[in-house]
């Protein structure tokens, strides 16, 4: 479930920092189907936050995030179309 009171994608990321018991929450949460918890995870890879930086699992999570209409991850997605990191370089669907 997400976290109530957390409503800023930049609260999540910041939230990071406090410790396993947060970064299991956030993982279940976006295994479970949580499109916040799938966009934070994405940018926890995206940025390397407490996790190894990794750009395909970066868009894998924010790709899953997007299908659900989560309009951050549909914006992030859309940047590693653009940049072409961790998925292949995609100007066209950069624009979607």
């Amino acid at each position: 479930m997400p976290r109530e009171g957390i409503t800023s994608s930049t609260a999540h990321l910041t939230l990071a920092d406090e410790g396993d018991s947060f970064n299991r929450d956030i993982r279940r949460d976006a295994e479970n189907g949580d499109a916040a918890a799938q966009y934070t995870l994405g940018g926890l890879y995206d940025m390397g936050l407490s996790v190894e930086q990794d750009y395909k699992e970066a868009a894998k999570w924010y790709r899953k995030a997007a299908k659900q209409g989560y309009a951050d991850a549909q914006y992030s997605l859309g940047l590693r179309y653009l940049l072409g990191e961790g998925i292949t370089q995609d100007h066209k669907k950069a624009e979607e």
